[in-house]
């Protein structure tokens, strides 16, 4: 299964709908401190 778009909305630091387009052979996630970089893999481990 290949995921091309993933949206979150209200799961811990994601209060506002978020979305983002994921990339076709390599994607990063990159972000400050408390940005929400493990909420969203968190996010997508529960979707699947």
């Amino acid at each position: 299964m290949l995921i091309k778009k993933v949206t979150i909305h209200k799961y811990k630091s994601f209060l506002t709908e978020k979305s983002y387009t994921v990339e076709d052979r390599i994607t990063r996630i990159v972000g400050k401190n408390k940005s929400g970089k493990t909420a969203l893999l968190e996010a997508l481990a529960k979707g699947s």
